[in-house]
């Protein structure tokens, strides 16, 4: 196709595109200057999109790795990242699923026993840990948030009864299923993952585990993220999330397992012992692990096509809210625990 180099200047000057890029832009569109247009202004967006995402992962990334790794402050740090994204996760869930008088998730009873659950996973964690010698201070408290039993079951429950007595006291029957519903749905979805992180720590390779299930989620899911960009030609046919391709997640699966291969070479180098579990295992783990993150990614994506909202917020720069950041960890992180736990049931090493 012959194209009008007053059309190709034009963009040029409109997008600051490449004379190439606005070929091909223009070619793709059959000379459409309007459609070729959008096009290079939806690739400038997501090129900004993906630097951004980049850098947000630069910052975030250290911060983690302090709080997961420091324990001369009894990881008193961690406890308060896991408080943070326990509020800001919810508070993103709770626009998702505020329906106004149809029904809305009790945001007060709701705020106040996730800080509480958070706090009672974390002296569960102080007194079953051996990173670090608990000081009287942390005792003293422990004999309020674990006194010799599980409280969490048990607050777990109180919550599901005060906000049935909530909806009846306060509230019209109209919505009452909705609004009870959400809200422990949304206690489930966000203490429980936060919460294992925190036990998971205190496992005796714990952060081998952190690692590990971490690192997993957050490798797979960019490499399926870039893979795409880069190779996606085929879509995987997923009505909640229609631009997914197959390139994209086998490219992540891949990614995965080149990650666990070199995470127990750089652990036996760094740690100068064999990480707890085999390679051949650990690749297995590695792809089903890669999996279940996409899993958690397209579940948050389904609440956010319910909710009819592009990202649950704007909270980090390239990627959205705190749930578009941490959506698959949620369901990596409490599955890597259980699966260490019940190999510890049948007398593997752990």
């Amino acid at each position: 196709m012959e194209l009008d180099p007053k059309k190709v200047e034009e963009l040029q000057k409109q997008t600051s595109a490449s004379m190439e890029q606005v070929k091909r832009a223009l070619h793709d569109a059959d000379g459409d200057p309007q459609r070729a247009l959008s096009s290079l202004q939806a690739q400038k967006k997501k090129g900004n999109e993906t630097f951004l995402r980049v850098i947000s992962a630069v910052i975030l990334l250290p911060i983690f790795v302090f709080c997961v790794t420091y324990t001369q402050w009894f990881f008193l740090q961690l406890l308060l990242m896991a408080l943070l994204a326990m509020y800001l996760g919810l508070a993103e869930y709770f626009v998702l699923t505020d329906r106004g008088l149809e029904g809305r998730p009790f945001r007060g009873l709701s705020y106040t026993f996730a800080v509480l659950l958070v706090i009672l996973y974390y002296f569960q964690m102080v007194n079953q840990q051996a990173k670090f010698p608990v000081p009287e201070f942390l005792k003293t408290a422990s004999t309020i948030f674990y006194p010799g039993y599980d409280l969490i079951i048990p607050c777990y429950f109180v919550f599901f009864m005060l906000a049935f007595g909530l909806q009846i006291v306060k509230r019209p029957l109209d919505g009452a299923i909705f609004s009870v519903a959400t809200s422990i749905v949304g206690i489930l979805y966000m203490s429980i993952p936060i919460g294992h992180l925190l036990l998971v720590i205190g496992l005796k390779n714990g952060l081998f585990y952190i690692w590990f299930a971490a690192g997993i989620t957050m490798i797979s899911d960019g490499g399926a993220y870039f893979g795409g960009r880069w190779f996606g030609k085929n879509p995987a046919g997923l009505k909640i999330s229609p631009k997914k391709t197959w390139e994209g997640y086998i490219t992540g699966i891949i990614i995965g397992v080149i990650y666990t291969i070199g995470l127990f070479y750089a652990w036996q180098s760094v740690a100068g012992e064999l990480a707890p579990i085999g390679i051949l295992e650990g690749c297995f783990v590695a792809v089903v692990f890669a999996i279940i993150t996409v899993l958690g990614d397209l579940s948050e994506s389904a609440m956010k096509r319910d909710a009819k909202i592009k990202d649950s917020a704007a909270t980090v720069p390239g990627m959205g809210g705190i749930l578009d950041v941490i959506d698959a960890m949620l369901f990596t992180i409490p599955c890597i625990y259980f699966y260490v736990k019940i190999k510890e049931s049948m007398g593997y090493t752990i």
